[in-house]
């Protein structure tokens, strides 16, 4: 086979080598049919361009199908299709343009949506419809890939919903949802077309779209709700289509649930879809009655009734069998409680393996959860439960026996009527061996064995068996086997069952009315001896606690036995003992437990019999903190202070082992800084979400820089314009905001003012202050907000929580220098506020000597001949903002080191013309004389000029903020309106 496949492929490339366009088209279509079997053709990518090139319609499809079946967003030859694609556009043959729209749509990178966004437009206005509703189809492609070109195309997507096509129609509903699916509140203003195309179109696929966009719409608008119960009502009751019928319940289950009779409607309707045979229709509407029974729990109940449950459980199919587990639980009440749960018996006594051992467990726990709910609200008889309990711990392979072990505790603490008929229940449990290899096992039988040993122990007064079999079952040898804190409970019951033998009690109700009698001593000495010959084991186990209890356990035994003296004991089992221990009528025993001997029996059962009650678990709140005590107090200060010396140690030792200038970032590149600036901005402004990957081309790690001026061996310096990373196409398409300037302005100033009221914390940026790093700059978001400062804050302050923009130049660049001082730039902008920008200034100290006393002045050359500054102007001319955190920096750099600072600069008018930026850095060098002494320093104040040209493709949209507004921002003001 092998071989076969090679020989073809040796002929296919020498086919495709052929000048021959014929070969050429036939050797494609075989390789088309062999990438179906798994075979690449990606090596053929050129070749697949020419047979496109082909003036033959017969050709070019062959082409444009194999590309639309090979290329990827890596394909080189994308390009290459450039002008093509253009060329086939307007092709009078609509059939040839249909199959390039095709292809478009399929191989659309980023790049070509550029290249072809203002190709594609036009053809939305084509004369034949097929054109147009291809073209439409290729638009959200294109939208994914160039989300930028939402707002401008969308007005004429926008036309296409009235078209007289109605499959053009169909095609602009099906873009316009899926571009409202992940951001539904774009396209609200578009709700009256809708709502006009949801009561005249009879196209059924149509109208489950609409149906589902008003879904989305209806829980951002609660006004949608009156204007969509007449259109929901009339497709419900007169719509033969399911799928129709089903998308408007679940729109009005959204959004119309308060609305009565609506839902009454729906729940009529639904009612039908379960008594359907088909099981896809049964599911659905087992699963919106679900969803309706939360709100309107009488209406279903009422409405569906048991016996249509009942038969829903019997189904073949276990997903309509888990649907009616759910739907059963809200239609329990105390008159068919019995009815459904011994029906849930019925089906659990049948037996299952495999994937029914899930529906098992469901079955459990509808029936816990139908007889505990509102605290047993629904039943009356604890003791049915109880061997209802009993029975589902018994099932084999139950995952629920946590939560039945917590029902028996609940029940026979709370309800101390049934104890009696609980004890002899759980006890059953105890004697079951298929329930103990499955707590041997660690399965869910161990926490139910659990509890009913702590029943067994905690109410022995009520158990009817002989007390001593009770212990015999405790501590026989397997319960070693069991985990550790399970036998530390065996061996507490057993402790507490084997006191209460010893001491004569009789079988009570209450432990306070408990009247005792004197054992004979031959059984006391045998019981004795039992425990002597079972504890040992338990007393050399592993685990910590087990062997605790059991040498405690020990100790009490021989403390009771001394009492009893020396008496001789005879040999015999368990079974002796019971038989002996009970006397034959009208014998009496000659020899009884001493007196002191039983008291102390007595008095050990005492010390673990203490009556337990339910307590509440805000109980504790409730107790006062008696006076005088202080529950921060150290007790032990001397451990604590050794304690805190090793943490200081261990944290040291892990912060030297572990430090790193540089430190991965996570595995899509983005930093939580950007990541949570750029989702608040994002949710506050509708603003497009953008995040700068950083990546290192030789070893694919991604680097963030801390605080040490090194660089790791092959690492590169930053590169912003690579691609967003971390972010999918469909979350960038909804970020991108429809909404029209003056919505935008608005928004803005409510998000400032917000801001106002709660200042918002920034976290530092990678680096410090002191030592910010020269490779990586301005690693923030793509589009951020304005944090507004406090009046108090000092210029440090003001410096790390400045506007963070994104940078148009990506690396550090040589502004000026001279023999003391080193400045690099960055020129930061946003392309939703073009009325200002911000300069971001890298100074290097390359002295030996202390510089400091920074001061910035800097404006717009008005004159490009003039070296001198120019005065300040308005108009579209920018100005730095005149604060003092941003015009001076009162900071000292030592030699070698490095800081950053930040310059604002805004203007009254939109900028859209490059700035040119010219201006001088003064600042001043302290240089020690004669012996380095501190005073005699000598202080020169130095000027460095320089000059920037900011460009102006980043100014391409309109300003949220003028001047006067972000001047008051910075100043920590309040913002009027703009004058």
């Amino acid at each position: 086979m092998a071989e076969c496949i090679n020989f073809h492929i040796n002929t296919i490339k020498e086919d495709l080598k052929s000048g021959n366009v014929a070969r050429k088209a036939l050797a494609v279509e075989k390789l088309v049919s062999l990438q179906l079997y798994g075979f690449s053709m990606d090596w053929a990518a050129f070749h697949i361009v020419e047979v496109m090139s082909s003036n033959t319609y017969s050709y070019k499809r062959i082409g444009y199908l194999a590309a639309s079946q090979s290329f990827s967003d890596d394909t080189n030859v994308n390009v290459l299709t450039v002008n093509l694609l253009k060329r086939d556009f307007l092709c009078k043959s609509h059939f040839e343009t249909g199959f390039a729209l095709s292809c478009f749509a399929r191989i659309c990178t980023p790049d070509l949506a550029k290249d072809l966004a203002a190709d594609l437009l036009p053809l939305l206005n084509n004369s034949r419809a097929y054109v147009r509703r291809r073209a439409i189809l290729a638009l959200y492609n294109m939208f994914l890939k160039f989300p930028e070109a939402l707002r401008p195309s969308f007005p004429r997507l926008k036309e296409r919903l009235s078209d007289p096509d109605q499959g053009v129609i169909f095609a602009a509903v099906s873009v316009i949802c899926e571009l409202a699916r992940k951001n539904p509140k774009n396209y609200i203003a578009l709700a009256p077309l809708f709502f006009e195309l949801l009561n005249c179109t009879t196209h059924n696929t149509m109208l489950v779209k609409i149906i589902k966009l008003f879904g989305t719409l209806v829980t951002l608008d609660a006004r949608f709700c009156k204007v969509l119960a007449e259109p929901m009502h009339r497709i419900i009751t007169s719509n033969a289509s399911a799928a129709v019928t089903y998308e408007a319940i679940r729109t009005c289950i959204i959004g119309l649930h308060d609305h009565l009779p609506t839902m009454k409607l729906c729940v009529e309707k639904l009612r039908s879809f379960v008594d359907d045979p088909d099981p896809n229709l049964k599911y659905l509407g087992l699963l919106s009655l679900h969803e309706i029974q939360r709100v309107h729990q009488k209406a279903v109940a009422a409405t569906v009734g048991r016996e249509l449950i009942l038969t829903c459980l019997d189904d073949e199919d276990a997903s309509i069998r888990s649907r009616a587990l759910a739907l059963m639980s809200g239609v329990a009440s105390k008159k068919n409680l019995k009815d459904l749960l011994n029906h849930l018996s019925s089906l659990l006594e049948k037996g299952a393996e495999g994937e029914d051992l899930r529906f098992q467990d469901d079955v459990i726990a509808a029936a816990v959860d139908m007889c505990s709910r509102e605290h047993y609200a629904n039943l009356t008889d604890f003791e049915w439960y109880l061997e209802m309990l009993c029975r589902f711990a018994q099932m084999p392979g139950t995952r629920h026996g946590a939560m039945i072990a917590s029902q028996l505790l609940d029940v026979l603490v709370r309800v101390p009527v049934v104890r009696p008929f609980g004890v002899e229940f759980v006890l059953a449990l105890l004697k079951d061996p298929k329930l103990q290899s499955t707590a041997t096992a660690g399965g869910g039988g161990c926490e139910v064995v659990t509890a009913a040993t702590w029943i067994v122990g905690e109410m022995n007064q009520f158990l009817e068996s002989p007390p001593l079999l009770v212990f015999d079952i405790l501590t026989q040898p397997h319960v070693a086997t069991l985990p550790a804190h399970v036998q530390a409970t065996f061996l507490h019951a057993a402790m507490k069952i084997l006191f209460a033998y010893l001491s004569g009690r009789k079988s009570c109700e209450k432990v306070e009315d408990a009247e005792y009698e004197l054992l004979p001593l031959q059984d006391a000495v045998k019981s004795v001896d039992i425990a002597y010959a079972r504890l040992p084991l338990f007393a050399k186990s592993n685990h910590l606690e087990v062997q605790e209890r059991a040498c405690l356990f020990l100790e009490l035994i021989h403390m009771y036995r001394e009492r009893l003296g020396e008496p001789t004991a005879s040999s015999g089992g368990v079974s002796d003992i019971i038989t002996t221990s009970e006397v034959t009528p009208g014998t009496t025993a000659t020899t009884f437990v001493p007196e002191e001997a039983s008291l102390v029996a007595r008095q050990l059962l005492a010390a673990c019999s203490e009556v337990l009650l339910p307590v509440a678990a805000a109980a504790q709140r409730k107790v006062k903190v008696p006076e005088g005590l202080d529950l921060d107090k150290v007790l032990n200060e001397q451990a604590a202070v050794e304690l805190a010396d090793t943490s200081d140690v261990c944290v040291k030792f892990l912060e030297d082992e572990n430090s790193s200038p540089f430190e991965e970032m996570s595995e899509h590149g983005e930093s939580t800084l950007a990541k949570e600036d750029t989702q608040a901005a994002a949710a506050a402004t509708d603003l497009p979400v953008q995040q700068s990957g950083r990546h290192h081309k030789h070893h694919h790690k991604h680097y963030t820089v801390g605080t040490e001026e090194v660089r790791p061996e092959g690492a590169e310096l930053a590169d912003d314009t690579a691609p967003n990373m971390g972010v999918s196409d469909e979350d960038r398409l909804a970020a991108v905001s429809l909404a029209s300037p003056a919505e935008k302005q608005a928004r803005a100033a409510k998000l400032i003012e917000q801001r106002q009221q709660q200042l918002a914390a920034v976290p530092a940026r990678p680096g410090t202050d002191l030592n910010p790093s020269p490779y990586i700059l301005g690693s923030g978001p793509a589009s951020t907000t304005l944090v507004v400062l406090k009046a108090t804050e000092s210029a440090p302050s003001l410096e790390s929580k400045l506007l963070r923009l994104p940078l148009i130049d990506g690396n550090v660049k040589l502004l000026a220098s001279d023999a003391n001082l080193a400045v690099s730039y960055e020129i930061k902008t946003s392309a939703e506020e073009k009325d200002r920008f911000a300069v971001k200034l890298l100074m290097q100290n390359k002295s030996k000597h202390r510089i400091g006393q920074f001061g910035f002045l800097i404006g717009v050359e008005k004159d490009k001949t003039r070296p001198s500054l120019p005065e300040k102007e308005t108009g579209e001319q920018p100005q730095l903002i005149d604060h003092p955190a941003l015009t001076r920096g009162d900071y000292v750099l030592r030699a070698g080191e490095t800081r950053t600072h930040d310059l604002l600069f805004t203007s009254a008018k939109s900028l859209s013309a490059p700035q040119l930026l010219c201006g001088h850095i003064t600042y001043t060098k302290r240089r020690a004389a004669n012996g380095s002494a501190e005073k005699s320093a000598e202080m020169r104040r130095l000027r460095i000029r320089f000059q920037l040209r900011v460009p102006c493709s980043a100014f391409i949209e309109e300003v949220p903020l003028n001047k006067a507004q972000l001047a008051a921002v910075v100043r920590g003001k309040s913002i009027g309106t703009s004058k």
